[in-house]
């Protein structure tokens, strides 16, 4: 049974499919607790692309370029999401501190209804909670750290720490960003090295994986719950024809994992006859061909239940028929 995302712990990681350059992707996210108007917040454990929060170097969160670009559901990146994903969030009013409205520079705070935006320095734990309550005890228990710094580190796809931008501003022509020691630092708004890191605001009543899952989805009674591992190759050209073989795929498959494995001695053909065989199990190849030469080939599907795990290169080790 399914439970919800008000039942899970602030701090838990949490996968949701995003389509990334036309393909459908599982992508991490990490809980972080419900906000005071009780939605569910969730922070892509990754950042995206880096953009500039504003071409005209204007320090005003509403509006801005990555405003804009982060509630569009048509080009921008909640177009990232299925219509069932879209359904399931829910608005939530955020604030910002806006020097740019007033005439002596003063700053105000400003709010608005968003269903992804960016974390303020309130949220990340920094100073009051003009901007937000803190949820930077979650980002703690996410990394096991008692650190401050170490839990709002950006590390990017190559496990390199990166800045990112806050939608807080310092004054009206530059924004708050987290440098790649967790720090607070102050930097132009329209700079483009900064990557953004979505928050995406959820009905907490939204279903998750159910209690004792290995790994937690968003939505799993419609979207899939596993990682998909699959691949045929090549085995090798045999002088003869190969009569049986025994098959070995090294692994790091969990127990709860699944594969299933095929092995042919006709590769080359357009059809292989393609016959079933455990892992370190022998199976008896067929005696016909329509290819110029018998070849040896494997067809592997997997289905995990954890990110991370790993099918080796397979081997095989066969008995052959006689030469003439």
């Amino acid at each position: 049974m399914s439970r919800t995302l008000s039942q899970l712990s602030p701090g838990a990681v949490i996968w949701l499919y995003e389509s990334i350059a036309g393909e459908s992707m599982a992508v991490k996210y990490i809980f972080l607790g419900q906000n005071s108007a009780g939605n569910a917040l969730l922070l892509r454990e990754s950042g995206t692309e880096g953009r500039m929060m504003s071409a005209e170097n204007v320090a005003s969160y509403n509006a801005s370029s990555v405003d804009l670009y982060l509630e569009d559901s048509q080009s921008g990146f909640l177009a990232r999401f299925d219509a069932s994903t879209l359904a399931a969030m829910q608005n939530s009013t955020i604030t910002w501190k806006d020097y740019t409205q007033s005439t002596d520079g003063t700053g105000q705070i400003l709010s608005a209804a968003r269903r992804c935006f960016l974390l303020s320095t309130s949220e990340l734990g920094f100073g009051n909670a003009e901007e937000g309550t803190s949820f930077l005890q979650a980002l703690k228990t996410w990394c096991n750290t008692s650190t401050a710094n170490t839990a709002r580190i950006l590390l990017n796809s190559n496990g390199v720490a990166v800045p990112y931008w806050t939608r807080s501003a310092s004054d009206t022509t530059h924004f708050i960003i987290i440098t790649s020691s967790g720090a607070a630092a102050s930097n132009m708004a329209n700079r483009n090295e900064n990557l953004i890191r979505p928050v995406l605001s959820f009905d907490p009543d939204t279903p998750v994986s159910e209690v004792g899952a290995e790994t937690i989805f968003l939505l799993p009674d419609s979207h899939r719950t596993y990682w998909q591992i699959g691949f045929t190759a090549s085995l090798g050209v045999p002088n003869t024809r190969p009569t049986r073989g025994k098959l070995f795929v090294p692994n790091s498959l969990g127990a709860d994992d699944t594969m299933t494995l095929k092995i042919c001695n006709n590769f080359a053909d357009a059809e292989p006859l393609w016959i079933d065989c455990e892992n370190e199990g022998t199976a008896v190849f067929g005696t016909q061909k329509t290819g110029t030469h018998w070849e040896l080939g494997v067809k592997v599907e997997a289905m995990s239940l954890s990110p991370g795990r790993v099918i080796y290169e397979p081997a095989i080790i066969i008995e052959t028929e006689a030469a003439e």
